[in-house]
């Protein structure tokens, strides 16, 4: 079975996450993609992030109607920081599948810090790295933090972030096609984000 992972604090999850995870789903031939929120961001401990279940509330109302698309709490389950490695090993426990049926999806801005993430040599021992393309990042094909061993795989560039969004919600405008309707009535209804 091949399988995606697309990880994220998803602050909220928006459309150009749904996006870059159905073409990442086509581009790959995957069976299954995963969506992981995490219960605490490892990188971004200054952040103000909604909750773990709302979060996650909202992802499973993003991807409802997609018949491959998932959403675990395995990461909010564990709580505290979790690690990219740890998250792979527990897959690999649940699904049987090779390093190359197991594809990470990350950011092209992730690939230069990728060196500083736990056990890396571990991580491309246990999948194989999908880097999409991020808007205001631009890796050269001879860049040298570009990995040999990672794909890299156009997607609409959009300039669309859950921090615009937030910010958005804050000073009371639209969030209209930036997330999907049922997420936006559920931001609404819980009155998330409203303070800074």
């Amino acid at each position: 079975m091949r399988i995606g992972l697309f990880g994220g604090t998803f602050n909220p999850v928006h459309i150009a996450h749904l996006i870059i995870a159905e073409r990442a789903r086509d581009e790959l031939h995957l069976e299954k993609l995963i969506f992981m929120p995490c219960a605490i961001p490892p990188h971004k401990t200054t952040q103000k992030v909604a909750s773990a279940s709302h979060r996650l509330d909202m992802l499973k109302l993003a991807t409802r109607n997609h018949p491959r698309f998932e959403v675990s709490d395995l990461e909010i389950a564990r709580g505290n920081v979790s690690f990219t490695v740890d998250t792979l090993q527990a897959l690999h426990g649940m699904y049987s599948c090779s390093k190359e049926e197991m594809f990470l999806i990350i950011g092209e801005d992730n690939v230069v810090e990728f060196n500083t993430w736990k056990n890396p040599d571990k991580i491309l021992r246990l999948c194989r790295i999908v880097a999409v393309k991020r808007p205001n990042v631009n890796l050269s094909e001879n860049d040298p933090v570009r990995h040999p061993d990672f794909f890299y795989i156009d997607a609409p560039l959009m300039d669309i972030s859950s921090s615009d969004i937030r910010e958005r919600v804050k000073n009371n405008k639209t969030i209209t096609f930036l997330v999907p309707a049922a997420v936006e009535e559920y931001i609404v209804s819980h009155q998330l984000y409203r303070q800074s």
